[in-house]
């Protein structure tokens, strides 16, 4: 394989947590005094990166904190409904055949990705960095590379944001995405991600060694 460490987020990435997420927003929204979002709204802001997004929303920085363990404790109460997108566990089956690593990297908090996996029966994960940071991904994926003993050239961070993109080019390693994430496809491909991803199958092949 191209590479010895692989880093996934969670939401979007292998669990199909957008439906769910639409589902809860405005209640939410509610809560914390932001615009409530529209089907038409919903469609548009998937081409939006977050800074963008929290402007339409009126959403001011103090408050991401408190509406982020919002969206956590909702989702730790609807924790049985979510599902992991068709393929995961064949993916990181066939990866940790390889005997690479894997981790995952997410806003999510860890008990929630954990209680996920777990009811999918996925054992193949090496490495958790989850929570909310004030530092941003890239210094979760900075701490997970020098968990891992992987060199930069070695590793490579998958997402399904636009946000993701740039995490990786922070730390200066390679960005996949997938299209059936948050971010639509057109968004993720004008910041040119180093690979994209157009079903999980596609995460394997693109990086088998030539």
């Amino acid at each position: 394989m191209k590479y010895g460490l692989f880093i996934f987020d969670f939401d979007g990435t292998l669990a199909d947590t957008f439906p769910w997420f639409s589902g809860v927003i405005n209640q939410v929204a509610e809560k914390y005094h932001f615009r409530k979002v529209s089907d038409e709204d919903s469609h548009r802001l998937r081409g939006w990166n977050v800074k963008d997004i929290m402007t339409f929303l009126g959403i001011p920085m103090w408050k991401t904190p408190l509406i982020s363990a919002e969206f956590r404790k909702l989702m730790n109460h609807d924790i049985d409904t979510i599902k992991l997108f068709d393929g995961v566990k064949g993916l990181l089956s066939r990866l940790k055949e390889e005997d690479i690593k894997i981790a995952v990297v997410s806003s999510n908090s860890k008990e929630n990705v954990r209680h996920i996996l777990k009811r999918h029966e996925i054992i193949e994960i090496d490495l958790f960095k989850c929570g909310v940071s004030v530092k941003g991904k890239s210094s979760k994926l900075r701490g997970v590379i020098h968990r891992s003993g992987k060199q930069l050239p070695d590793v490579i961070y998958i997402g399904d944001e636009i946000r993701d993109i740039h995490a990786a080019r922070e730390v200066g390693i390679d960005s996949g995405v997938v299209s059936w994430g948050y971010n639509d496809a057109e968004a993720l491909k004008a910041e040119k991600p180093d690979q994209i991803y157009y079903d999980m199958n596609e995460i394997y092949v693109q990086n088998l060694s030539s």
